[in-house]
C-alpha cells in the first residue's frame, strides 16, 4: 500500500508527465480496440449471407477491346443480356444482376449526393437475406 501512495504522490506532483502518460495509454488502448474491430468485422466473422462461399460474381469481358478499362460500369451488363444470361443458365441455381449508381437525392430546396445500387428483384432471395423494414422487391 506504500509503494501505490508513493506512485500516487509522484504522478500528482508531476502532472504534465501523468497526462502524457495517460494520453499515451489512452491512444494505445484505442487504436488497437479500432484495428481488432475492423479485422473482427471483415476476417472473423463470417459473411452474413446464407452460403456465401455459393455465390459468385460474374463478370463481362470483351476479347476485341483488351484490358477492361478501369472506370466503374466498364464490365457493366445490360439487362437484356442478363435476360439473356439467365435464360440460357445451366450452372448456377439462381442469378441476380447489380450495378453501382451515382444518385442525388433532392428535397427541392437541397439535394444530396449519395452513392446507391441498382439491383434485380432476385437478390434479396439469392443472398438469403430479409429487409430490415417492408418487405424485399417481388418480381416482374
Amino acid at each position: 500500500m506504500r509503494t501505490f501512495r508513493h506512485s500516487l504522490r509522484g504522478l500528482i506532483k508531476q502532472p504534465l508527465f501523468s497526462g502524457i502518460v495517460i494520453l499515451t495509454f489512452a491512444l494505445g488502448i484505442g487504436a488497437n480496440s479500432a484495428v481488432f474491430s475492423v479485422v473482427n468485422a471483415v476476417l472473423l466473422q463470417p459473411l452474413p449471407f446464407r452460403s456465401p462461399n455459393e455465390i459468385v460474381s460474374v463478370h463481362l469481358y470483351d476479347t476485341r477491346e483488351g484490358a477492361p478499362s478501369p472506370s466503374a460500369d466498364s464490365d457493366a451488363i445490360s439487362y437484356p443480356d442478363f435476360v439473356d444470361l439467365r435464360a440460357q443458365n445451366q450452372v448456377f441455381a439462381s442469378m441476380a444482376v447489380y450495378i453501382n449508381r451515382s444518385l442525388t437525392l433532392s428535397d427541392g430546396a437541397t439535394a444530396t449526393h449519395l452513392q446507391g445500387e441498382a439491383v434485380s428483384a432476385a437478390l434479396f432471395p439469392l443472398l438469403g437475406v430479409q429487409p430490415v423494414l417492408g418487405r424485399a422487391f417481388l418480381p416482374g
